[in-house]
């Protein structure tokens, strides 16, 4: 129940205040995008990169929180 809660919120904040490049440069900093895929080994990883995404990943110096 929570893993599927947790997927549709992450999904709801990717489409509200992500940009696909931002979202893909940040997959490329973390070590876990494969070309246009993105590879989790764990929901820890998923979590880890929604946080980093959302909040520290700076496009001319604000966050996609910042921007909205």
């Amino acid at each position: 129940m929570h893993r599927k809660a947790n997927k549709e919120l992450n999904h709801k904040i990717m489409e509200s205040c992500l940009e696909r490049d931002a979202m893909m440069e940040s997959a490329k900093l973390l070590g876990i995008a494969r070309g246009n895929t993105l590879i989790f080994d764990s929901m820890d990883e998923t979590n880890v990169f929604m946080d980093f995404a959302v909040n520290e990943y700076k496009v001319e110096g604000k966050n996609a929180i910042e921007t909205l």
